[in-house]
């Protein structure tokens, strides 16, 4: 029954990928097929997560994870589907370069983590699946990142909303710290983690964060799509630290996250 359901799931995923690329082949059409195909296949990932992770079904992340921490990744793939989606809608080589960084941080160091402390001698195949999708989406945006370099100059955000990404920027660097490397070194202090590996999961979310934030911080043209990042993640997240009575300074941060990022996504 868990093999049946497994490639059910990989068929929606081809499936949904194929979708969102013939839904945008056209504003896509100058973009190599490769970046195509990662960022199709990326926002789709993103969603059929927040699908399955959204609903904390036990296992689904591959791992040992408490309810929480596979909602919270819940919200972290419809945030990163629902951002892929804003680029490949209206993409410009700065923001195609965004998409394709979001995939390359949000996956590839967790994967190097979180394998560390996996147990694959557990029954299934979902850690295989799982391995194989995320490294082949991480290796092609990574590549494609590197190749799509926008060295242009582009107007600036103004000062406040500079300070905002710099906060921003640094709060997140040292979550992503903490939740990636601190599992090398001790099993996670807070309950409501559960254990190194789903630390690693966790630490995937804060280092996109950064990401958006500092690829955000010089480019005007990126605010919004980061915006619609943060508010995605940050109001999604909350509903799951409610739904599972998680920390309350977790929730105040998230909602903090949401309320500015809907803010800055309002604007154009």
């Amino acid at each position: 029954m868990a093999l049946i359901l497994l490639l059910l799931a990989v068929a929606l995923w081809l499936a949904l990928s194929f979708v969102l690329l013939r839904m945008f082949a056209a504003p896509m059409a100058g973009q190599s097929r490769r970046t195509r195909r990662v960022m199709a296949m990326a926002a789709a990932a993103g969603f059929l997560g927040a699908l399955v992770w959204g609903v904390a079904l036990p296992g689904s992340l591959g791992i040992e994870a408490p309810a929480l921490v596979m909602r919270l990744a819940g919200a972290a793939g419809l945030a990163a589907g629902v951002v892929l989606i804003t680029v490949m809608r209206r993409p410009s080589p700065a923001r195609v370069r965004f998409g394709l960084g979001i995939v390359a941080t949000g996956l590839a160091p967790m994967l190097l983590l979180m394998n560390a402390h996996r147990d694959w001698g557990t029954p299934g195949g979902l850690p295989w699946v799982l391995g194989v999708v995320f490294t082949a989406l991480s290796i092609g945006a990574t590549l494609e990142m590197v190749k799509s370099k926008d060295l242009r100059p582009a107007p600036s955000p103004g000062a406040l909303e500079r300070l905002l990404w710099a906060v921003l920027i640094v709060l997140s660097a040292v979550a992503a710290v903490v939740l990636m490397l601190g599992p090398l070194v001790a099993e996670p202090a807070a309950g409501w983690i559960g254990n190194r590996a789903a630390s690693n999961v966790l630490g995937a979310i804060p280092l996109t964060l950064f990401m958006m934030g500092w690829m955000a911080r010089n480019r005007a043209m990126l605010a919004r799509p980061a915006g619609i990042g943060c508010a995605v993640l940050g109001l999604w997240g909350l509903a799951a630290v409610v739904l599972e009575g998680g920390p309350l300074w977790l929730g105040m941060v998230l909602g903090t996250l949401g309320l500015l990022g809907g803010l800055r996504a309002l604007r154009p």
